[in-house]
């Protein structure tokens, strides 16, 4: 329901159903994350056993993305304020200023959008038949529940409670602003998403590359435990031979500290960001070479085993 102050009114649509199954996906993805790191535990180590870790790992993921999205989508509404139409999607709030509203109409049909698509819940993007970018927001996927919001960048397709009612506030809102200065849509981010570091590409290709090196090097460890002798010389060529043998399991350090080192250089480049951007790209890239050296460091013990 609107409900109408003296310069505002605040809309949130029934969100609850695609809250629920986006947190029952969430729940079913950490419980067969667990069950899977149970079954996995028992097995030798070797390759099989790393992708059954990593598959957990990436369940738990993705049921962390469906808890977030659960809450993006009971979180959800829509704000006609006296300046600008705003959008709550999870941590982030997507201002349309009236004064760059062009039309606000009841949706005639249903344009195609990827992105999260489920019963009760409909988010992400696209693009009408005349190629104008499309954002949806919406939690029922009608057209005769569906309102668009013409902007100078995109439509915004919604679906509010009472369509109608929604239509005639927002005209009434973005004619009282003609006249006024042009100004353009924008986001704002909330909460932990309003940390620099979430808007920097670097930062993400630095972490996923100091990150798949790092895991790289765990399962190649474990591809080739199997094959070795149960007592191995763990030792770097430069520093000589006829070190005292030791159990093969001691070759595993080298992928842990490595992880280790990689999991203190991303804190504190993370903490560093928000004060120095450069300076934390080249923390990070420090990361990265350090992964670099240690899978040096491993080939090499391995090629004198």
């Amino acid at each position: 329901m609107l409900l109408a102050g003296e310069d505002i009114a605040t809309e949130r649509p029934g969100t609850w159903q695609g809250a629920l199954l986006a947190a029952l996906l969430a729940t079913a993805c950490l419980g067969l994350a667990g069950l899977v790191a149970h079954r996995v535990a028992e097995w030798p180590i070797s390759w099989p056993r790393f992708v059954g870790y990593l598959s957990a790992g990436l369940l738990v993921a993705l049921g962390l993305c469906f808890a977030y999205w659960a809450y993006a989508c009971r979180t959800m509404r829509y704000v006609l304020g006296r300046d600008h139409l705003a959008i709550r999607f999870g941590l982030v709030w997507h201002l349309v200023p009236w004064s760059a509203v062009e039309d606000v109409s009841m949706a005639k049909d249903k344009p195609r959008v990827s992105g999260l698509a489920w019963w009760g819940l409909r988010a992400g993007r696209g693009r009408e038949r005349d190629g104008t970018p499309v954002l949806a927001f919406a939690t029922r996927w009608r057209a005769d529940s569906l309102v668009r919001v013409r902007a100078a960048n995109a439509a915004y397709v919604l679906s509010p409670a009472d369509p109608a009612h929604f239509v005639a506030q927002a005209r009434r809102l973005a004619r009282a602003s003609r006249g006024a200065g042009a100004q353009l849509e924008r986001t704002e981010r909330v909460g932990l998403a309003s940390l620099p570091l979430f808007g920097d590409r670097t930062v993400a290709v630095l972490l996923a590359l100091g990150l798949a090196l790092g895991l790289g090097l765990l399962a190649y460890t474990c591809a080739i435990y199997p094959g070795l002798s149960e007592q191995v010389n763990y030792v770097l060529p430069p520093l000589g031979q006829g070190q005292e043998m030791v159990p093969k399991k001691e070759l595993f350090k080298l992928p842990a500290t490595a992880l280790a080192l990689l999991g203190a250089n991303v804190l504190a480049g993370l903490a560093l960001h928000l004060k120095e951007r450069p300076a934390a790209h080249l923390l990070l890239s420090g990361g990265v070479l350090m992964q670099v050296l240690f899978w040096a460091a491993t080939l090499a013990v391995v090629s004198h085993l």
